[in-house]
Parts: structure tokens; C-alpha cells; sequence
């Protein structure tokens, strides 16, 4: 069983919340040997990953280890954290989707979240003499028409971090696009590449009904087998919501 919790001392909003984890996971193949693996952020906003030492199927997980970074430099986090991270492992806001996905398209499996200031960055991953090693987060992306990187969250302790989010190409144009928690799930639109710096296009909400008083949890699955993802969202009431990709013809 794993129960990330805060302890007395690892939640910024103080010992209430002892018993919280506010867990957010990705599942990928962090380690590119054919099993999935569990990559995970927290309460703590230490981003950990759990190697699947079973098999595809069937799997078994071994105990937790650190993200590392390959820094340049100081090793980077919030500064309002009274702790500081260990080795080269990477520490960022609370309560944020670490989603580990292959966004350069090279076959290495990149990670993309919010960093240490609440930007969302791509850490690039490579694979040098023969080792993966992911490179130090980079502020690529931005809102159609703004010049300043994306920063979906630039509140301070407390109100730092709490972003859920998913990648997906959501409307099939061959473009890897954002699902963005808020009163539901917003879907941040990819329009292309330009000078290095990828621009998403904000579409607002997916559905007009509200979800969520704190965050929504949007994630994509394809209950019917036909290639299309749909929108499935955790709410704060406990259950799953369903929507319908409204994107794609489902009659391709």
C-alpha cells in the first residue's frame, strides 16, 4: 500500500494536515524497460517515482526514489519551503500533475509540470553514455498572443502549486494539447511552434457544470476502443465524471 502523507512538519498550511497527501500521479515508462512505472508529486512537492519491477500486467513496485535533475548550479525550490531537497532531486509546488509523456518525440519520456515558481516547464529528458539523465526545466510554453511564459499558478505557499493537468492530443490535429484543471477541466488548445516556444490557444471550460471548489482532476481515457480519448475528471465529491470528446468526429 502507498499513503503519502504530510507528518507533522511537510504541509505549508501547517500540522491540521498531518494526515493529508493531496497525491497527484502520473503512469509511464520512466525507465524505458516495457513497464510502466509510477511517477508522483505530493503534499511534500517532492516528485518520486516507484520502478515496476513486476511485469506489464501484473505489476510490483519497488520502494520509492527521487526524480533527480541534472542542475546547473544551485539545486532548485520553493522559497518559502523551510526544507531543503536532497542530492539532485527535484522539488516543486504542492498538489501539482507531474506528467511524464514523450513531448520532444525522440522516445524518451520528458516530464512536464509546474516548476519551483509555478510555470509550467518542459524538463527535456536525454540519455547520455548511456544513462537517462532529464535536464533542468525549460519556460517553452505560452498563451496565444502573450510573450511571458505560461504560469497557470503565481501564488505563494498555501496558494502555490494546485494544478492537475493532462496531455493529450485532445482534437486529433497531431498537436499535444493541455487539459487544465478549473470549475471543470479547460482545454488549452496547442496552435503550433514558433522561435522554440510552444503556444496553446485557451478554449475555456469543457462543460458549463461546476465540479470542484478547490481542484478537479482531468485525466483522458478511451472507454470505447476507437482511438478517440474522452475527458474523465475526479471531483472533490469522490466521484468520476464522463464527457465525450466534443473535438473529434466519431464517425472518422
Amino acid at each position: 500500500m502507498i499513503r503519502l502523507m504530510a507528518g507533522p512538519n511537510g504541509s505549508i498550511q501547517g500540522p491540521a494536515e498531518e494526515k493529508w497527501g493531496y497525491s497527484s500521479l502520473t503512469v509511464a515508462d520512466w525507465d524505458h524497460d516495457e513497464r510502466p512505472d509510477l511517477i508522483v508529486n505530493s503534499i511534500w512537492g517532492k516528485v518520486i517515482w516507484y520502478k515496476n519491477i513486476g511485469t506489464k500486467y501484473d505489476p510490483e513496485l519497488a520502494p520509492a526514489q527521487p526524480v533527480d535533475v541534472a542542475w546547473k548550479g544551485n539545486v532548485l525550490k520553493p522559497t518559502w519551503n523551510w526544507w531543503n531537497p536532497k542530492g539532485n532531486s527535484l522539488v516543486t509546488q504542492w498538489r501539482t500533475t507531474p506528467v511524464a509523456i514523450d513531448w520532444t518525440g525522440d522516445g524518451l519520456t520528458d516530464l512536464v509540470m509546474l516548476d519551483h515558481e509555478g510555470y509550467l516547464a518542459l524538463f527535456r529528458r536525454m540519455k547520455l553514455k548511456g544513462e537517462f539523465v532529464l535536464l533542468p526545466g525549460e519556460r517553452i510554453f505560452r498563451l496565444e498572443g502573450e510573450v511571458e511564459p505560461f504560469r497557470p499558478n503565481s501564488g505563494k505557499g498555501g496558494g502555490s502549486g494546485r494544478r492537475k493537468m493532462a496531455i493529450t492530443d485532445f482534437d486529433g490535429d497531431g498537436r499535444l494539447d493541455l487539459l487544465l484543471d478549473s470549475l471543470n477541466a479547460s482545454f488549452y488548445k496547442n496552435i503550433g511552434e514558433k522561435n522554440g516556444k510552444i503556444h496553446f490557444c485557451d478554449m475555456g471550460p469543457l462543460d458549463e457544470r461546476k465540479l470542484a471548489g478547490h481542484s478537479t482532476s482531468p485525466a483522458v481515457i478511451d472507454l470505447t476502443g476507437d482511438g478517440i480519448p474522452g475527458l474523465l475528471i475526479g471531483g472533490e465529491d469522490g466521484f468520476f465524471y464522463y464527457k465525450d470528446n466534443p473535438f473529434i468526429n466519431k464517425h472518422r
